[in-house]
């Protein structure tokens, strides 16, 4: 089983907006920004390092469902599978196949004084952004961590009415009920090319 870290990320940020201005979105609809970003990704991070000691269960309710639309696709950094929705998302995260990765807490672009790698573009009620961040691997057979980097990018969607999420566990569905706000609808992340 390999066991990953979420080690830090290396960010800088440059926002798009379109045409909208803040106040011309609608109520069920508001404007992507900077701020909501970082709120997502960092609380995002936590809920990873969180799940290094939490049961199936908890891991569903607290970081799948609080993190991921219902219907989100994920290209993960250490499968070669994609992952369609919350369930397979929640297997990727968990399961010994992939082992569980965890995160510490973003750094704030004005922390970081080189590379500026972040990328933002704003509208209302969804955006996207970009960046790196690294992973310590540890196989269980071998003493040391080897580390990894790897880029990823993440399109927010605001959603007023979310769905509620639902998984599978062992014979039982759970159902979770959500609050408005903003999830993850699709998560790319890959390794870094070695040429690069």
């Amino acid at each position: 089983m390999i066991r990953k870290f979420l080690s830090g990320f290396v960010l800088a940020l440059c926002v798009e907006h379109t045409a909208f201005a803040k106040d011309t979105c609608p109520k069920d609809a508001p404007m992507f920004s900077e701020s909501i970003a970082y709120q997502v990704i960092t609380s995002w991070a936590q809920g990873l390092q969180y799940s290094r000691s939490a049961n199936l269960e908890s891991v569903a309710m607290n970081f799948v469902a609080k993190h991921y639309t219902r219907d989100a696709i994920l290209l993960p950094t250490l499968s070669s599978k994609i992952r369609k929705g919350q369930n397979d998302i929640l297997d990727y995260f968990y399961t010994t196949d992939s082992g569980k990765p965890h995160g510490f807490l973003v750094k704030h672009p004005k922390e970081i004084t080189d590379n500026p790698t972040y990328v933002a573009s704003a509208y209302c009620g969804s955006g996207d952004f970009a960046g790196y961040y690294t992973f310590l691997v540890q196989e269980d057979s071998k003493p040391t961590e080897t580390l990894i980097k790897a880029r990823f990018s993440i399109l927010i969607q605001y959603r007023p009415h979310p769905r509620p999420a639902q998984f599978k566990i062992g014979n039982e569905t759970i159902v979770i009920q959500r609050k408005p706000g903003w999830y993850i609808g699709a998560q790319h992340s890959s390794l870094i090319p070695k040429d690069h």
